[in-house]
Formats: structure tokens, C-alpha cells, sequence
């Protein structure tokens, strides 16, 4: 099987289209934010996590996940940490 791009070692900085970043060239899993989200979200689109917390508990050390937080997202945080 060879390579299915022009590109088989990936974008290092990523790749947007009009500032908004493609995630599927992330090596690691994307985690969805939105305290307008379902209570018993999944942090996918769809159903996001609703505090940063489950975010960060969801992702993996050193293994490229990203948090990205929706537009309308309202949360006090007095510290946050990822644990391993």
C-alpha cells in the first residue's frame, strides 16, 4: 500500500481553511466544550462535555489531543488539571 497524499508525514502546524483548523490531521482525539451542552455529554460536537475538567480528564498525555471550546461557553475556573 503506498502513501494516500502528497504529504504521507502529515502538516506539523496543522491545516485551516479560513482560520478554522481541519482536525482530522491531529494526531490525537478532539474533546468538544460547551456549558450549554447535555448534562452527561461525550465531548464530541454533538454532545459536548458542559465543564473544562472532563476535557482535560478525557485526554491522554503527550498523545496530541485538543479541547476546543464553543463560542457562548461560560465556565469560573479557579484551577484546572490534567490527570495522568
Amino acid at each position: 500500500m503506498g502513501n494516500f497524499s502528497n504529504y504521507p508525514n502529515g502538516f506539523n502546524r496543522g491545516v485551516s481553511i479560513r482560520g478554522i483548523p481541519i482536525l482530522n490531521t491531529y494526531s490525537g482525539n478532539t474533546y468538544w466544550v460547551d456549558s450549554r451542552g447535555a448534562s452527561n455529554g461525550e465531548g464530541t460536537f454533538q454532545r459536548p462535555f458542559v465543564i473544562l475538567q472532563l476535557a482535560l480528564n478525557a485526554c491522554t498525555a503527550s498523545k496530541g489531543d485538543m479541547i476546543i471550546i464553543k463560542a457562548g461557553h461560560a465556565e469560573t475556573i479557579s484551577s484546572a488539571t490534567m490527570q495522568e
